[in-house]
């Protein structure tokens, strides 16, 4: 699968920003759903599958902070380096950044600066593609109107429409290369 490299394409291919504890709890999720669920996670771990396991994917899932207590020895570490294979293999970050930095919602004053520049233009997107009340704002909006400030899970926006693409539906013929994969 080839990887995103610009905004415009991480919006299309469906990429939401996340925190370190969604990606670990939706990663675990997909996991414990797996066949061999967390065996292959933890292998090397001898001794904790009935007490201590259980407990971690319990507070991975529920986004708990967790504090590693124990005596001398390997299992913590082990623990944590296991831990590890939770997070995806890599996040989008704005190119040439020294933080690299969020694309959806920079910090860095150079990467803001960059955005700015760019207009901030999302282009055409779909209601499913963003979150609802940004959705719900931008699809009440005639074009060339100006939202109230709307307030989502990624912060505060003000939503100016430049333009309605209608939708369409595509023939049989287009799909039949999907549809017979």
């Amino acid at each position: 699968m080839k990887r995103a490299v610009t905004l415009a394409e991480l919006k299309a291919g469906g990429y939401r920003p996340s925190s370190v504890r969604e990606e670990m709890r939706t990663n675990l999720l997909r996991l414990l759903a797996a066949e061999h669920g967390t065996r292959e996670l933890f292998a090397g771990l001898l001794g904790y599958d009935e007490t201590v396991l259980p407990e971690i994917e319990n507070a991975v899932l529920a986004g708990h902070h967790m504090v590693l207590l124990g005596e001398r020895g390997q299992a913590k570490s082990r623990l944590i380096r296991a831990l590890v294979g939770l997070l995806d293999e890599a996040v989008p970050a704005v190119e040439g950044c020294e933080i690299h930095d969020d694309p959806f919602s920079p910090v860095c004053a150079v990467c803001r600066r960059r955005a700015a520049a760019q207009g901030g233009d999302l282009g055409f997107f779909t209601r499913e593609t963003m979150v609802k009340p940004f959705a719900d704002a931008a699809f009440a909006l005639k074009d060339g109107q100006i939202s109230e400030i709307v307030e989502s899970e990624f912060g505060f926006h003000v939503i100016r429409l430049t333009g309605i693409k209608p939708g369409s539906v595509k023939t049989f013929e287009q799909v039949r290369p999907e549809v017979e994969a």
